[in-house]
């Protein structure tokens, strides 16, 4: 599940189901609406044969290569980091056009990697992925714009690099 967190985006609240254990009763679900409505470069990532930024996805190596392969497939070229101190190094030879950062990596975990972040680069949107019970909470200690709660659906993942990448 994808929740937008930024300034950038109005949120709404929407009926949705509730879930097992919550009586039946209606949850409310916060749906991300765009501040531009229909506009199609407000979800397009840069085209990488123009010099722009691209996101950097940081998380376990083997799901990478499944990210990269996803990506590529859609035309998007990324950079990739197996763990938070392989992403500074990254950020410094090039300014990320998003961070969608697993918060459980060796080395330089998650929360670690996006205070060093935070205090340089306050303005690069970051995107928490975990599998945490509480992703919020982890979203939270990252000062994440958004978060996705694994398991994530693919197209989820691309749609919300996209949205944060134009």
């Amino acid at each position: 599940m994808f929740v937008d967190r930024s300034d950038a985006a109005r949120e709404r609240l929407v009926p949705g189901e509730g879930s097992e254990g919550s009586g039946g009763a209606a949850a409310l679900v916060r749906r991300a609406v765009p501040l531009v409505e229909n506009d199609a470069s407000y979800y397009a990532l840069p085209d990488p044969k123009q010099d722009r930024a691209r996101p950097i996805l940081v998380d376990d190596e083997s799901i990478l290569e499944m990210e990269r392969q996803l990506f590529a497939e859609r035309g998007h070229r990324v950079v990739l980091a197996r763990d938070g101190d392989e992403a500074l190094r990254a950020i410094g030879g090039e300014l990320p056009a998003v961070i969608v950062l697993d918060m459980q990596m060796p080395g330089l975990d998650g929360p670690t990697f996006a205070r060093e972040l935070r205090q340089s680069l306050r303005h690069v949107p970051l995107v928490v992925v975990t599998a945490a019970p509480d992703p919020e909470h982890e979203a939270d200690r990252c000062d994440a714009e958004a978060y996705l709660q694994k398991p994530f659906d693919a197209d989820e993942l691309v749609e919300t690099v996209e949205r944060f990448a134009a």
